[in-house]
């Protein structure tokens, strides 16, 4: 069993949302803490859940009693709040040097000594597990758990993933449910996205563990996306021919790809040139991440390199939806990360998913509450998400693992994850078709819009069911032929 490294490059992926947001972008700054004006409060409940999550996540597995206790794990009630301090004195600096704030050395005070607060709370609670058990060492990772459950049910996840999807895709047909809360969280999934990156790195990994050289990896990956992609991005182009929104050239950058890289009307989504620009390079960030030594150093160097492109390189040239790219490429490094993890078996402790979770619903609250000054910046809502979207799946594959797979709703989520490609292109396919058909569309009733919505959902799933149907016949027949 070797020690999980994933919590320290989420920890990381936490610094990065405090710090490399603070790069200008397009004449617009992005100090996500220096915003909130909800409240002093809020701050110190920030720096104090900083110093808690850096100290578990820099706690060594076994906790020591005693002298020795204060002795050994000072370390690492100094290292947590270090951090958490670090982040606090970085946005001071920050704002004191581009003039925007005075330089408050109070606040600063308190920041610091929340994250002080929130770090030693979190030593307190490990030092009471220890001295309860009888003798010196207790393993505060009795409930460990492995990765696998990731892995063994990444088609139900995938399912969970294209569900979010599409009801995030609902705003497209302006078709809202529920309240504002409701509406939020509809708002948020995007995030299956980023499960369909954590997903896609971590089947990489094994895939490329079987020895295959780039071209034969490339070939198998062409072969799985492309044939759907070209049927759905060749019928979406032409009706956008003939709709009048666009030229015949469009459909030549549509199936090349290419339109990803020159944007303009009547551009197919951008999902599959980007997952096929990641797995250009992913065989070489395979061989570097099977040092296990350079491992988390290697994680964390692209994730940084990845947001600090995206957001300098923004300010100089319009990326476009470049910067999709870029923002989405770090979650699917951590899913690479993930895969060695699985094969590895490396543990998850306890505090590791206290620690995240604390850090990940800190910095999605902070999207929830703060929506407006985050959502159009280049690296605002992906990022926050980021972490979640990890130990979302992590939990919510352990929680799969209690239900039985004949349930019903466990089969329908395997059935959508197997299918989440095709799905994923016909529900592009069919909102831009909603409004082909219906161009005031937007100024429909909301049980219009509604009703559009959920016939668009009811379509595709009957159409990829059909296609499967034809699919299963023409296979059969086909070994019929080859047998007789």
């Amino acid at each position: 069993m070797r020690k999980n490294k994933i919590p320290y490059v989420i920890a990381v992926m936490l610094i990065l949302v405090l710090l490399i947001g603070y790069v200008p972008y397009k004449g617009m700054e992005f100090p996500l803490l220096g915003q909130i004006k909800a409240g002093g409060w809020f701050r110190q409940g920030l720096y104090f859940c900083l110093g808690l999550s850096f100290t578990a996540l820099l706690c060594e597995e076994k906790m020591q009693h005693g002298k020795i206790l204060a002795r050994e794990n000072a370390r690492q009630f100094v290292r947590g709040a270090a951090l958490a301090v670090f982040c606090s004195v970085s946005e001071r600096l920050y704002f004191f040097v581009v003039g925007t704030r005075e330089f408050s050395g109070i606040e600063m005070g308190l920041d610091l000594l929340c994250a002080v607060l929130g770090s030693g709370v979190m030593m307190a609670v490990l030092a009471l597990r220890a001295s309860k058990e009888k003798g010196c060492v207790h393993s505060i990772s009795r409930r460990n758990f492995h990765l696998d459950s990731i892995s063994t049910y990444r088609s139900q996840l995938m399912g969970v993933a294209i569900l979010l999807v599409m009801l995030f895709h609902m705003k497209s047909v302006r078709a809202t449910f529920g309240g504002p809360l409701v509406g939020k969280i509809i708002s948020c999934g995007y995030v299956g996205v980023d499960v369909f990156m954590l997903m896609s790195g971590l089947g990489m990994v094994f895939s490329l563990s079987k020895n295959q050289n780039w071209a034969n990896f490339m070939r198998r990956r062409l072969v799985t996306v492309m044939p759907a992609y070209f049927a759905v991005a060749g019928i979406y182009s032409l009706m956008m021919i003939f709709a009048g929104d666009c030229g015949w050239e469009m459909l030549v950058l549509n199936l090349t790809t290419l339109s990803f890289y020159t944007g303009g009307d009547g551009t197919f989504n951008w999902y599959i040139p980007c997952i096929l620009l990641f797995y250009l390079v992913t065989p070489w960030i395979y061989r570097r991440l099977s040092n296990p030594g350079r491992r988390v150093a290697w994680t964390v160097g692209l994730c940084l390199g990845s947001y600090l492109f995206s957001g300098i390189l923004g300010n100089v040239f319009e990326l476009g939806r470049l910067n999709i790219a870029f923002t989405r490429f770090p979650v699917y490094v951590l899913g690479m990360l993930t895969g060695f993890a699985i094969k590895e078996k490396w543990t998850f402790g306890w505090k590791d998913r206290i620690a995240m979770w604390v850090g990940g619903i800190l910095f999605g609250g902070l999207y929830l509450l703060h929506e407006g000054k985050v959502v159009g910046i280049f690296c605002g809502h992906w990022l926050l998400f980021a972490p979640l979207a990890f130990l979302g799946c992590a939990e919510l594959g352990a929680l799969m693992k209690k239900v039985p797979e004949s349930f019903v709703g466990m089969r329908a989520l395997k059935w959508m994850g197997d299918n989440s490609l095709l799905l994923f292109l016909l529900n592009i396919l069919l909102i831009r078709a909603a409004w082909v058909v219906c161009p005031s569309l937007g100024w429909q009733g909301i049980w219009f819009r509604r009703a559009v919505g959920v016939g668009i959902v009811i379509v595709e799933i009957l159409a990829v069911a059909g296609i499967n149907r034809v699919k299963k016949r023409l296979l059969a027949r086909k070994k019929f032929t080859k047998a007789t």
